[in-house]
């Protein structure tokens, strides 16, 4: 079992009229708290390891838009995670997370429609090396993200690639069979798909 806290926070410095319409639209309908809670697991198949997790999504402290009450309420959130071991020093992975979200009465407003659910699916391949007798790897990863809400559709493309630096395991492979190897729910918030969109297609249709 598992519990997660996450509070997005946006902000935007510009005196564009379209920057200024985009805050506001944020800070009203999609930036919000949100609390998770369910279970996960992983097992371990000599040189594979498969992870999971299911959870429930509730969108707390949110502004009440105009006296008319709030605009998300609740979703779930799942995870499934596959890593490869080639040698024990290197790993591929491929992940798949679904993201749920209901919203109350009015919904999300969508170029003058009203959309009542948010779906969103993120697929990600990735791999990380760690060099012999270093505590350095290097990573590299890729996410394609896809948000569907109402009769919207918006995809996107994430690249990460970096280094990590490991601390009291001698391989990759011992690190993910030893201590709290699981991770926290990872997919990219649904407002960062959207609202990356909006700041790259200068928006005319936000309330």
């Amino acid at each position: 079992m598992f519990g997660q806290y996450r509070n997005p926070k946006l902000n935007i410095s510009s005196t564009d009229l379209s920057a200024d319409l985009i805050s506001r639209f944020a800070a009203d309908y999609v930036v919000s708290e949100q609390a998770f809670w369910g279970a996960e697991g992983q097992a371990y198949f000599s040189d594979v390891t498969v992870s999971g997790q299911l959870a429930k999504q509730e969108f707390i402290n949110q502004k009440d838009i105009s006296g008319q009450g709030t605009v998300l309420n609740d979703g779930y959130v799942a995870n499934l995670k596959a890593k490869y071991f080639l040698k024990d020093n290197w790993k591929i992975e491929a992940s798949y997370a679904y993201n749920q979200i209901n919203c109350n009465q009015g919904g999300i407003p969508i170029n003058g429609q009203s959309a009542d659910s948010a779906d969103q699916r993120t697929f990600g391949i990735g791999t990380e090396y760690r060099f012999t007798d270093n505590p350095v790897s290097l990573y590299a990863q890729y996410n394609r993200n896809e948000l569907n809400i109402g009769n919207w559709n918006i995809d996107s493309n994430q690249f990460l690639a970096g280094l990590k630096i490991n601390f009291g395991a001698s391989t990759l492979k011992d690190r993910d069979h030893s201590g709290a190897s699981l991770d926290p729910v990872t997919q990219t918030s649904t407002e960062g798909v959207l609202l990356g969109h909006f700041l790259n297609n200068n928006p005319t249709f936000i309330p």
